[in-house]
């Protein structure tokens, strides 16, 4: 199961977005282990949770080729792993 808090949810995506575009955005702020795009979303996952806070600090609200990026910790990983508890 994936860790709390290091798997991500960006949101409003520019259209024609890559997987490429996202990696490259995200891997400033560490290892990222996955990356998947959705039309206007992706999915991030950081190597930990301290990478993925960084990433959240520096990306969100972040002006990408005219979108203001949403990014914060994905609810539906989160809660799944608090259910395990």
């Amino acid at each position: 199961m994936t860790a709390p808090r290091t798997k991500l949810f960006v949101g409003h995506l520019p259209d024609g977005c890559t997987n490429d575009d996202v990696l490259s955005l995200f891997s400033k702020y560490g290892t990222v282990q996955e990356c998947e795009v959705k039309k206007k979303y992706g999915l991030v996952q950081m190597d930990t949770p301290k990478e993925a806070e960084d990433a959240i600090q520096a990306l969100n609200n972040y002006k990408f080729r005219g979108s203001s990026l949403c990014v914060e910790v994905s609810i539906v990983i989160l809660f799944l792993s608090l259910g395990e508890l």
